[in-house]
């Protein structure tokens, strides 16, 4: 139910940040060190709220608390731990990367060739890796 709201919430802010920081004056390592220490923070907070806090403290689920299954995971399954930060530490990078673009070639050059060219190799490797897709559709 509330799927709908946030595809619209997205679309509306998704390109918004490279004008904000723009117009905010701060220059690219200043944005990003308070963009990565943004993202981490939210991360944290919502990993630690959303699904896994309930009223009064309260065990829900598997009647195991956030904390509880956090170190679970973290001794069961530590490949997909560090697979999981080195994924948050590539966005991280890579949003580093695309600020450095906006600022040399602007929001109209940069912005298609950082996102278009990703999604266009990401969906090729997908499809060639695990080929289940109509290609017609994939490569018109």
């Amino acid at each position: 139910s509330a799927a709908l709201p946030m595809m619209f919430l997205l679309l509306i802010l998704w390109g918004s940040w490279p004008a904000c920081r723009k117009m905010g004056g701060s220059g690219n390592v200043e944005f990003e060190m308070s963009y990565v220490l943004t993202q981490c923070a939210v991360s944290v907070i919502l990993c630690g709220t959303f699904g896994m806090a309930a009223a009064g403290g309260a065990r829900h689920f598997d009647d195991k608390l956030f904390v509880e299954v956090l170190a679970d995971e973290l001794q069961q399954k530590p490949g997909a731990a560090l697979l999981g930060v080195l994924a948050g530490a590539s966005l991280c990078i890579g949003d580093f990367v695309m600020a450095c673009a906006i600022d040399l070639l602007g929001v109209t050059i940069a912005c298609p060739l950082g996102f278009g060219i990703p999604l266009t190799l990401g969906s090729t490797l997908n499809y060639v890796v695990e080929p289940k897709a109509d290609p017609t559709l994939l490569f018109p």
